[in-house]
């Protein structure tokens, strides 16, 4: 097992109380610009929420576009890990309240090849 698979591991077990895992998520608010919430708000928070629960390190969340801010929504991001190993997550908006977009950010248990 890679040192990054074993933080993941341990990481996921440590929530595992709280819920069966198949990765790990994490969730937040923005402010909706427009019809969107930008990309570099999803990639920071996203960022610094795996970082919190997984720790260990800084992670590094990537995402291709803005996301769109309507419920449902969802893209593709990659998640690299301190000793650079990627994973694949996925950016979901869950609910819309007036001027606010609640996502969350699941990062996969596969590391991207």
């Amino acid at each position: 097992m890679s040192s990054t698979a074993g933080r993941l591991f341990v990481g996921l077990t440590s929530l595992a109380s709280a819920a069966v895992l198949v990765g790990c998520t994490a969730s937040g608010s923005a402010d909706i610009r427009g019809s969107k919430v930008a990309k570099s708000i999803v990639e920071q928070a996203a960022s610094k929420q795996v970082t919190d629960l997984l720790g260990g390190g800084k992670y590094k969340v990537a995402c291709p576009h803005d996301l769109a801010a309507k419920s449902g929504a969802s893209m593709a991001c990659v998640t690299t890990f301190p000793d650079g190993e990627k994973f694949s997550g996925t950016a979901t908006i869950t609910s819309i309240s007036g001027s606010k977009a609640h996502w969350k950010y699941s990062l996969s248990a596969k590391p991207v090849k």
